[in-house]
């Protein structure tokens, strides 16, 4: 039996990329987050593979020189996007904190903004009404004199 045929070194090498499953790598040089750089390996080597594959239907005496280069590239590709969407996964924990974090700022904001507007709206009314008028501008309530 010829261990060296395609079917088998393909068989081989897509059993390797799904060990790589397994394989968490969430920061890379120095605590930098490792998931925008594994990100851009399948985004380039995907459609790379594919202009390829479809050179080796033109060129179909490329693809007996190069075709477990191919394989292997598309294995590798394979293997990046698990690598990627598991350093992503603590990238995603960190964006769901930060943003319930700048939800609830949002909604601190517009309740102190809605107090300091109509309690300062409140006190002018209470001061308008008992003749005080601190504010210029404001008129004294319908019926209770001139101002």
């Amino acid at each position: 039996m010829d261990w060296w045929r395609a079917e088998f070194v393909l068989t081989l090498l897509a059993f390797l990329g799904f060990i790589t499953l397994p394989i968490r790598i969430t920061t890379v040089y120095s605590g930098l987050p490792a998931h925008p750089l594994f990100v851009y390996v399948p985004v380039i080597l995907i459609p790379s593979t594919i202009v390829a594959a479809i050179v080796f239907v033109i060129k179909p005496q490329w693809l007996t020189r190069y075709g477990i280069a191919l394989a292997v590239v598309s294995i590798v590709a394979m293997s990046s996007v698990f690598l990627a969407m598991q350093a992503g996964a603590a990238l995603r924990v960190v964006l769901v904190l930060l943003s319930i974090v700048a939800g609830y700022m949002c909604f601190r904001t517009g309740d102190l903004g809605a107090k300091a507007v109509w309690e300062g709206r409140i006190q002018a009314a209470h001061a308008a009404r008992s003749g005080g008028l601190d504010e210029p501008g404001l008129a004294p309530p319908p019926g209770t004199g001139t101002p």
